[in-house]
């Protein structure tokens, strides 16, 4: 930091610089030395249970919050459930359900519905599971129930979430779920639909800021009418888990970040440097109270537990080590 250097001496620790370049140490595990930028001024050992602030070569013992920062370190799945605003593990008991009984979960305020526009015949939103199948991937800690299924009709779903995503305020959104799908068939034509999970409201939102699996089933990001994809295209019938993150400013960009992962790929306790893909920056100021799942009649596949949180962890479900 501009402050000083923290070196690592078998630590578990968190640096935190604010916008005046003032630096904070807390240390949660072990030691740590800060040598100030100022060569003069004497290193300070740091250990387990101390925090300190650095600011225009002055240095203050400050209060350790260790809590605070537990997200950034690798621990138990269940200590991150506090930052965690909705999960629906779609244990539902039966295979086919009206809507007033798709209220599973926890964090939202409304059950599963269709769009007030939708026709007539999508009024009662019943929507299809297997009740005894859930997705799931090594590493990550066994899905509850069921599973929400994708069948041979259109479908489209959304869910008014308890926390919204206000993208004219400062703030970080994560959500994650398991997907299995299938790729577009003959039968959908030349132009068939797309996969999509959407941040929207309930009458819908002129510019879409949505996750996609478009016709080459590669991974898309939509985002005020511009798409971005990347990574190699899905493999039919392949479970991964997909991580969004939707970064949103009061006075700059937005910007949407999205992580796959295959088979085999494992997500860290760590969010990554790399994503599969990212937006350009964007510029919204509204806000985005509903989740819609949107299936195209051609396509068909299986979608479970889906999380909505405030931090990596809280969305990332490890499981403990044994």
């Amino acid at each position: 930091t501009a402050e000083g250097t923290a070196v690592d001496l078998g630590t578990e620790f968190v640096v935190k610089v604010d916008a005046h370049g003032a630096a904070e140490c807390q240390v949660l595990d072990g030691e740590v030395e800060w040598h100030p930028a100022q060569v003069k001024r004497q290193v300070a050992l740091l250990v387990a249970g101390e925090a300190r602030r650095f600011r225009a070569g002055t240095e203050e013992t400050v209060a350790a919050k260790p809590a605070r920062f537990a997200d950034f370190v690798p621990h138990p799945v269940g200590d991150a459930r506090g930052e965690l605003l909705a999960y629906e593990p779609f244990d539902y008991p039966e295979a086919m359900l009206p809507a007033e009984r798709l209220n599973g979960g926890t964090g939202w305020l409304s059950s599963w519905h269709g769009r007030k526009a939708a026709p007539a015949a999508d009024a009662d939103a019943r929507m299809e599971f297997e009740p005894r199948a859930s997705l799931a991937m090594s590493g990550l800690v066994p899905s509850q129930g069921g599973s929400l299924v994708f069948g041979a009709q259109r479908m489209s779903r959304q869910r008014k979430l308890a926390r919204p995503v206000d993208f004219g305020a400062d703030g970080v959104h994560y959500f994650s779920f398991l997907l299995r799908a299938m790729p577009p068939t003959a039968a959908a034509g030349p132009k068939p639909g797309k996969m999509r999970f959407e941040l929207t409201t309930e009458t819908g939102s002129s510019q879409r800021v949505a996750f996609s699996l478009g016709t080459s089933f590669r991974p898309l990001i939509l985002a005020e009418g511009d798409n971005s994809s990347g990574g190699e295209p899905l493999t039919a019938g392949e479970t991964v888990f997909v991580v969004w993150k939707v970064v949103t400013s009061h006075a700059n960009a937005d910007q949407l970040f999205l992580r796959v992962y295959r088979p085999g790929e494992m997500p860290g306790a760590i969010e990554p440097t790399h994503w599969t893909v990212s937006s350009r920056a964007i510029y919204l100021d509204d806000v985005r109270d509903h989740l819609n799942i949107a299936i195209p009649i051609s396509e068909g596949g299986r979608f479970d537990e889906l999380r909505h949180g405030s931090t990596w962890r809280s969305v990332v479900p490890l499981r403990a080590a044994e």
